[in-house]
């Protein structure tokens, strides 16, 4: 059995993933929008 706080942890850890991931996808989209509107 995995204690409740190894089970804690993986979880703050799939959560500082999935955010990390958030804003590399949000800066890419804005870097994405800026080359447009120089079109």
């Amino acid at each position: 059995m995995r204690s409740r706080k190894q089970i804690e942890n993986d979880g703050t850890k799939v959560d500082t993933l999935s955010l990390e991931v958030l804003l590399d996808i949000r800066d890419l989209m804005v870097k994405q929008a800026k080359k447009e509107k120089k079109n």
